[in-house]
């Protein structure tokens, strides 16, 4: 069945495709290329030695070339423009000149690179803004991760304007959040990560440990070459999500062996890596391998956790005569955090893990064809697969005797009892899949003066698991409720099928002393083709500029993104409601006998839509000498995000006694009454909404050469609110002593509540190139912190409510406020009309990167070390622990040449 859906994807991408580029590129007046050649060789800055491999992009054409074993590159017929000539190449900072090409010329290039470590004048341990005429982004380099020294992924996103430095943590699930004053699931499962061109899913992921998206534990930093993180408008080509992407380029190329060691209070982490030259121009071949242990209390084993990862990659250039460069990715990771029982405790109660363990295979293909339809057309194709286990070993203790429901449809039976104490196993055993592949288009026309550097494409993606899913022993059950869950495999629900195509135009005019650009670019997604589930988008984006005298830029972006419901959502177990219909004891034998009524009800919801973000920025960049200025204000939008909500439904069921006929344990019919329970069903629904906003800002003053040390400025205010569509329905058990039969219904939008943040970090970093030596200092302010209900929106009284017959009636306010609905009436608490806030909190952190010539390099960190406050009182006599405590580790890393 996959294979078939692969060619019909091929089948449709390939129309797509050649339906699409003929039409575009035949737009406008045509311009004759003239007899343009650049070329030239790349070589290092030091040894003048030649370099292997460099990719050259000309980025306004999207051409690119990559060096043979002698350096030399070289591009033909090249439009006459002002164009940015960027040099790329595993070991070495990123070149990237401008070049003004004049028609019937040739350029002759010496291009030098300089080699990424801490000898140069101007080392990069910090992010740097990207935003002129694309995404909002920031981009991390290699001597960053060197230099900050992450655990994992999670430990990157402290360096983003307005988030907040923290202590590495392996011990909880690690999620991103993306211009958020606070962590949400829809704003981590909506963040997408692209690993050397490929998305990880987490749309198959069924355990009870998701929280949304992909656990950032499980990436190691430590076999990465570069990220980029998108917070604004993405690009068409990228879909699937609606807060941000984060792109991950692994290591391809020739590198030393290295061995790295890295310590902190509670965490071990070694890595290796080598890339191998496979010599006679057979490409390269990289080996990664890392392990971390990390305990909560290095006291204690009770709380710990694992991670062994690995990956190979092959990289070869310049095939087929120079026309194809293909990379080869297969990875493995295994993590397992688990929490074992106390050894000292008494009686141990608890025990639970969660295990996994994976790996994906990815092939990425770019063809230069250099056609004026087809200047380079990439094919992406990846396969995944995960492992995924989660463990539960408790001890039960139900009052009196607990009741083993296994009924799996609507009836009255006899039910078994639980033992008067028992230990309760169960395991939710998942397999999640992902396929995708990707086939797109890149080409350039000159119009009117301007180029145009248009993108045409198309994706496929299936998502499933074919685990076994909840497994327990329905004898003894691991919880004992009225809505029970019963085993489920979840390799019986049905796969998420998603195909998306897109089309974008990049375009640059130079006109007297202005450049613009714009990309501007629209997507198609198409999710559950063919079933009762199908849904269709279109997502326009838009980010233009105009930069004037190469000082000022202006900046707009517009865009709308769409995340698909994950299998989560889609396929809900079914719900089950069981009731006790009736029981007898006799205290003389002991016997006990008991009937339930069950109820089976399907969840699934048709109507369910993907989540939708609506995004739109404003921003200003300033140059002036070595000094960067840049500030954005940004608004988005999400609503129908995904949630479980209350779904109200009365049950009408018999309740009677127990009778005994011919030593058999009967339900009496003949004397049975009708009850009437209001059962609470989780339905998937579309009912959260999220607003964000607020301004972000990165000032680098550049480097004072006298005292050899730059200051950067970065922060922002971000303000989240988090509200709901719809009616709030809310059963109220306060004022009754017994499961009431109505629920109350609420305004929209009740108990909308708000947080913002503002937040500043000064960066200083000084170097003394001579030394290889690199000290940073930053110094986080958070000015202020606030949360708040809006008030007017606080909920107490009802303005209707559910009857016992599943009726609908709908109150005045006067009506809400009469004493027969006084059970109705919320109660809320003062403190709810208050604006919880705190005073202005610091926190210092320090690091030292010494890198020594004979390649051991060495490496501290000392955060929160001047200032350390355990508790704050907040603004309503709260007392919590806002700033991280003090934390310290090192790195020790050895590089073989």
């Amino acid at each position: 069945m996959l294979l078939a859906k692969f060619r019909y994807f091929i089948a449709i991408s390939v129309v797509a495709l050649i339906a699409l580029t003929p039409a575009v590129a035949q737009k406008g007046q045509k311009k004759k290329c003239g007899t343009v050649v650049l070329q030239g060789v790349v070589v290092n800055k030091t040894t003048k030695e030649p370099i292997d491999a460099a990719v050259v992009n000309i980025v306004q054409y999207g051409l690119w070339n990559v060096t043979c074993k002698e350096g030399k590159f070289c591009f033909k017929n090249v439009p006459s423009d002002k164009v940015d000539l960027v040099v790329q190449v595993l070991g070495y900072k990123t070149l990237q000149i401008p070049i003004d090409i004049k028609e019937d010329r040739t350029y002759d290039l010496t291009l030098a690179l300089e080699e990424s470590n801490f000898a140069i004048k101007e080392v990069t341990v910090v992010a740097k803004e990207s935003k002129t005429g694309s995404s909002t982004s920031s981009s991390i380099e290699k001597s960053v991760l060197e230099h900050i020294q992450p655990t994992n992924l999670g430990d990157v996103m402290q360096l983003l304007p307005g988030q907040i430095a923290n202590n590495p943590d392996l011990q909880n699930n690690a999620q991103l959040s993306l211009r958020q004053a606070v962590s949400t699931e829809n704003n981590s499962f909506g963040s997408s990560i692209v690993m050397n061109g490929a998305p990880m899913s987490n749309n198959a992921n069924m355990q009870t440990s998701n929280k949304g998206g992909i656990d950032l534990r499980q990436i190691s930093t430590d076999n990465i070459e570069s990220i980029e993180i998108i917070r604004g408008i993405p690009s068409a080509e990228y879909g699937d999500l609606t807060s941000g992407a984060v792109i991950i380029n692994t290591k391809a190329g020739k590198t030393p062996l290295e061995l790295l060691a890295r310590f902190n209070p509670n965490t071990v982490q070694s890595s290796i890596s080598k890339g191998f030259d496979l010599k006679k121009d057979r490409g390269f071949l990289n080996i990664d391998g890392g392990y971390t242990q990390s305990y909560a209390d290095e006291r204690t084993v009770s709380g710990s956790y694992e991670r062994i990862n690995g990956q190979l990659t092959y990289s070869k250039s310049n095939l087929l005569k120079g026309i194809l460069n293909l990379n080869v990715t297969a990875d493995y990771y295994l993590s397992n955090d688990m929490s074992k029982p106390d050894p000292d405790a008494i009686k141990a109660m608890t025990e639970e893990g969660m295990k996994d363990q994976g790996g994906h295979v990815a092939i990425s293909s770019r063809f230069n064809f250099n056609k004026e339809w087809a200047r380079t057309v990439k094919f992406d194709i990846s396969l995944s697969y995960a492992h995924q286990k989660d463990y539960l070993h408790q001890f039960m203790t139900p009052s009196p005797y607990g009741l083993v429901n296994v009924a799996r449809k609507d009836t009255l039976i006899q039910n078994s009892f639980t033992p008067g104490t028992y230990w309760a196993e169960k395991t939710v055993d998942g397999k999640p899949i992902n396929f995708y592949t990707k086939l797109s288009n890149s080409f350039y026309k000159k119009i009117a003066g301007g180029t145009h550097r248009f993108l045409v494409g198309a994706e496929y993606k299936i998502d499933g698991n074919v685990g076994e899913g909840y497994i327990f022993d329905e004898m003894l059950p691991p919880n004992l409720s009225a809505n029970m869950a019963r085993p489920r495999p979840f390799k019986d629900i049905p796969l998420l099928n998603q195909f998306s195509s897109y089309i974008q135009d990049e375009l640059y005019y130079n006109i007297k002393k202005m450049t613009y650009k714009a990309q501007v670019g629209a997507r198609y997604d198409m999710v559950q083709p063919t079933t009762k589930y199908q849904k269709q988008m279109i997502s326009p984006r838009l980010n233009v500029s105009a930069c004037f005298n190469k000082t000022l830029t202006a900046r707009f972006g517009y865009g709308v993104n769409y995340k698909a419901p994950s299998l989560r959502y889609l396929y809900p177990d079914y719900a089950y409601v069981d009731l006790l219909s009736a029981n007898y004891y006799d205290p003389n034998t002991g016997d006990k006998y008991a009937f339930t009524t069950t109820r089976v009800f399907n969840v699934e919801n048709p109507d369910l839509k993907p989540s939708r973000n609506r995004k739109i920025e404003i921003g200003f960049d300033y140059r002036i000498k070595k000094m960067t200025f840049g500030i954005t204000l940004y608004d988005e939008k999400l609503t129908n995000g995904f949630t479980m909500s209350d779904s109200f439904i009365p049950i009408s069921y018999q309740k009677s006694n127990v009778i005994i006929v011919d030593g058999s344990p009967k339900f009496d019919y003949a004397n049975a009454e009708n009850g009437i329970y209001m059962a609470s069903l989780d339905k998937p629904s579309n009912d959260a909404k999220e607003f964000n906003k607020g301004v972000e800002f990165d000032f680098n003053f550049g480097r004072v050469d006298a005292i050899r040390t730059s200051f950067i400025l970065s922060g922002g205010y971000m303000k989240t609110t988090n509200t709901k569509n719809g009616l709030d329905y809310f059963m109220y058990t306060y004022k009754v002593h017994s499961r009431p039969t109505t629920v109350g219904i609420y305004p929209e939008g009740s108990d909308e509540k708000n947080f913002s943040r503002f937040t500043t970090a000064l960066r200083l970093v000084h170097n003394i190139p001579e030394l290889r030596f690199v000290i940073s200092f930053t110094a986080q302010t958070i000015w202020s912190e606030k949360n708040w209900y809006t008030t007017d929106k606080i909920r107490k009284y009802p303005i209707g409510y559910m009857g016992s017959d599943g009726s609908i009636n709908m109150l005045t306010p006067e009506e809400a406020k009469l004493p027969q609905y006084d059970y109705l009436v919320l109660i809320v608490n003062d403190n709810k009309y208050k604006t919880t806030s705190y005073d202005p909190l610091w926190l210092y952190n320090i690091r030292i990167t010494k890198e020594m010539k004979n390649g051991i390099n060495f490496s501290f960190y000392a955060n929160n070390f001047l200032f350390h406050q355990p508790i704050q009182k907040s603004s309503i006599g709260n007392y919590t622990m806002r700033n991280p405590a003090l934390y310290f580790g090192t790195e020790l890393s050895i590089k073989l040449y």
